[in-house]
């Protein structure tokens, strides 16, 4: 074999490689972006539903204080009226919930806003 054929089939199996290497890369990029993409769904999905269960026990947590507080019913009335859907632990649980909004809503309210004090200076 002379030594021109020789260089001819390096070169060839040079691009070969090349080749293989560069499908391999876009297969991996491509499956990177797959994998990017479903982990951003999950992701989504996860605070979606974090948003829905976070909303959904704020409206029973204010529905169950409105119960107790206004209606004047004791807990043991409420869980009664609410048919066994939930234990006292869970009532109290859901009723702190808004509780703990309300007191920061008025610890919120209470704190001094830059405009105030520098309106005070």
């Amino acid at each position: 074999m002379s030594e021109k054929s020789q260089r001819a089939l390096l070169a060839e199996a040079r691009k070969a490689a090349r080749d293989a290497q560069t499908k391999q890369r876009e297969a991996a990029r491509a499956r990177e972006r797959r994998v990017l993409d479903l982990a951003t769904t999950v992701i989504a999905a996860i605070d979606e539903r974090d948003l829905v269960v976070e909303r959904t026990e704020r409206r029973a947590g204010e529905a169950l204080r409105e119960l107790v507080d206004v209606e004047g019913l004791s807990v043991r009335e409420t869980l009664e009226s609410c048919g066994g859907r939930l234990d006292e632990r869970e009532a109290t649980r859901l009723r702190r919930i808004v509780q703990l909004e309300e007191k920061q809503a008025v610890a919120a309210s209470a704190e001094p806003t830059r405009d105030t004090v520098t309106a005070s200076v």
